[in-house]
C-alpha cells in the first residue's frame, strides 16, 4: 500500500507508481483491452521516457497537452509522464 495513505495533501499517482516501483518493480500495473501489459517497474520507466521526451519538446509548468490516443498501455503512460517533474516543472531539478 501506498505509504502517504493516510496524508491525501500526497495521493499523487506518479508517486505510488514511483514507490510500487521500487518495492515490487515485476508485479502487475496496467493491462488495456488490446492484450498489452505493464509491471509497476515498466510503467514508471516508461511514464519517465515520456517525461523526458515532453521536457525535450519545451513542455514547461502550467501549459496544456492535448494528447491523441486510443486508451491503453501507451496513453497512461504517456499521461503519467506529464505528471512527472521533469515534465511539469521544465526540467528535472523542478518539482510540482
Amino acid at each position: 500500500m501506498y505509504s502517504e495513505i493516510h496524508n491525501p495533501r500526497r495521493w499523487l499517482l506518479t508517486a505510488a507508481l514511483r514507490e510500487r516501483a521500487t518495492q515490487s518493480p515485476d508485479a502487475p500495473w496496467l493491462d488495456d483491452s488490446e492484450g498489452r501489459s505493464l509491471s509497476s517497474g515498466q510503467a514508471h520507466t516508461h511514464s519517465q521516457r515520456a517525461a523526458g521526451f515532453f521536457e525535450r519538446h519545451g513542455v514547461n509548468r502550467g501549459e496544456r497537452v492535448g494528447i491523441f490516443m486510443f486508451n491503453g498501455c501507451a496513453f497512461a503512460t504517456a499521461w503519467l509522464g506529464l505528471g512527472q517533474p521533469a515534465a511539469t516543472a521544465g526540467g528535472p531539478a523542478g518539482g510540482a
